[in-house]
């Protein structure tokens, strides 16, 4: 497990990278110009900043680019964690691992890094309004469910689809359509925690002999 988390770590700091030069960076440039044009803030474009409650018909154009920079951040990240050692370690994660243990290191480390990566988006956004934010803090919660449940989701998908870029997109989409309160959210991770192992065991020998 030790070197699980020491390789995903490091994948990490790459991903946090990305995220302060394309998401970070912009939100701080856009907050500087509504403080210059002394813009209102309300609740609403809090919630944006946030990649939050984001309409295409309503929400500064700006905040959608950078709500599709975020969503796509977290998708690297769970591609780099989970999918890309399935794509290129099939032998080391199959051969030479039990499933239950891989599937328990990963989530772990899966679920550890949205939730820090969440937090420190949290933490900054908060930094630029003057911690007026922290009365969001259940959007964050939210949202860090919801992409453990978008990477369990990615997970069933490429186990039992072939074709990665479709599932990539409909997952996509999917996670800016889907709303679901936090209880019956939790439930639904619980139980596609359950719905992965038992694929995983069923199809383990699909996945090593996929190109």
């Amino acid at each position: 497990m030790k070197y699980i988390l020491k390789k995903d770590f490091y994948t990490f700091k790459h991903i946090l990278v990305y995220s302060i030069i394309f998401y970070i960076l912009p939100l701080f440039v856009f907050r500087g110009i509504t403080h210059i044009t002394n813009f209102e803030i309300n609740t609403n474009l809090i919630e944006n900043f946030l990649s939050f409650n984001i309409k295409l018909n309503n929400s500064n154009w700006i905040l959608i680019i950078i709500s599709f920079i975020n969503t796509t951040i977290y998708f690297m990240l769970m591609y780099m964690i989970m999918i890309n050692d399935i794509e290129f370690g099939k032998s080391n994660i199959f051969l030479r691992m039990d499933t239950n243990k891989w599937l328990s290191y990963k989530n772990v480390s899966l679920i550890v890094s949205i939730i820090f990566y969440s937090f420190i988006r949290f933490i900054l956004i908060s930094l630029l309004f003057g911690y007026s934010t922290f009365k969001h803090i259940d959007i964050i919660i939210y949202q860090c469910l919801l992409f453990i449940l978008i990477a369990n989701l990615l997970l069933l998908s490429y186990t039992l689809f072939k074709h990665k870029e479709l599932i990539f997109l409909v997952l996509f989409i999917l996670s800016f359509i889907i709303k679901i309160s936090l209880k019956p959210l939790t439930i639904i991770i619980i139980f596609s925690e359950i719905l992965i192992l038992k694929i995983l065991k069923l199809k383990r020998h699909n996945l090593l002999e996929r190109r």
